[in-house]
């Protein structure tokens, strides 16, 4: 029962919240940029006054903020939904539909703003990233590419904006276009592993498995590097030729856990060969493909 109180609390909070923000982008004067009544100073308006963009696009940052709590709010009512007797699952189901409601007033609101900033300063890139990232929560990967896009434009040297744009094209299964952002990105940002982590999963996805052990072993070691190449293989389905990158891992750290106990589930499973040649790996780890898994020499 706590925990459901402390879900509706944080309903009751995100609603007050919503209620603070809008006082901004409703009055869009913007004189009083958000306060209560009784913050408010006195201001002589001009004319022509308008809001700076980086302060629009913070109140919509902070919208989205909203939107992402209420996010985990319906994530944590839905998880408890199945074990609840049935008036508590009528409850949790009404917190849950009121905390939707939040995420996509948020949403609108989030939006209305990021597109205020652009019509006061049409490429702030900020806006731009903002719009993205929201139509990207929305799951309309279309509309985010093209603001990716958009931001790129005025912009090519982020590194970290080509990343996302990486992971975008891969949400909608365009892995050429992913591997190609992915691969810029790295390069803007070299020591970056988690990008570089990223851009070895895509290679691997498009089954370029030799650029992808070269990117993975740079930093994570050239046996898990394998092992990593034998879980995608797996992911496709080529259980055989996951099976190869795994006895590859072994004999080249015999101690992969990982490997071991991946191999093992594998054969346990009693799964068919499946007719693919040799796995494809550099030269000097093992012989061309379609030939045997030679054997390491302790």
């Amino acid at each position: 029962m706590r925990r459901f109180t402390s879900v509706a609390l944080g309903l009751s909070l995100l609603s007050a919240s919503v209620g603070c923000i809008r006082e901004f982008s409703t009055h869009s004067n913007g004189l009083t940029e958000g306060r209560t009544a009784s913050e408010k100073p006195f201001v002589k308006p001009g004319p022509n006054w308008k809001p700076k963009p980086d302060t629009v696009v913070a109140f919509a940052e902070l919208r989205l903020s909203v939107a992402d709590t209420a996010q985990r709010s319906i994530d944590r009512l839905s998880a408890a939904m199945p074990a609840a007797v049935e008036n508590e699952r009528v409850r949790l189901e009404q917190q849950r539909q009121q905390a939707l409601r939040i995420q996509q007033e948020s949403w609108r609101e989030a939006r209305k703003l990021y597109e205020q900033a652009l019509e006061l300063s049409p490429n702030y890139v900020p806006a731009i990233l903002g719009l993205a990232r929201l139509h990207e929560k929305q799951g309309s990967f279309p509309l985010a590419i093209e603001q990716y896009l958009k931001a790129l434009d005025q912009n090519p040297q982020t590194g970290q904006v080509w990343f996302e744009l990486g992971m975008c094209y891969g949400k909608t299964k365009q892995w050429d276009h992913a591997v190609a952002a992915l691969k810029r990105a790295c390069e803007l940002e070299p020591t970056d592993s988690a990008m570089a982590t990223h851009y070895g999963w895509c290679l691997a996805r498009c089954e370029k498995y030799e650029e992808s052990w070269t990117v993975f072993r740079r930093h994570v070691g050239d046996a898990l590097a394998y092992y990593r190449l034998a879980l995608m293989a797996k992911h496709l389905g080529k259980v055989e030729l996951s099976k190869q990158y795994l006895t590859v891992a072994i004999q080249v750290e015999p101690q992969c856990l990982e490997a071991h106990a991946l191999l093992a589930a594998l054969e346990q499973a009693q799964i068919t060969n499946d007719s693919e040649g040799g796995a494809v790996v550099p030269a000097g780890f093992m012989a061309p493909a379609g030939t045997p898994i030679p054997q390491v020499q302790d």
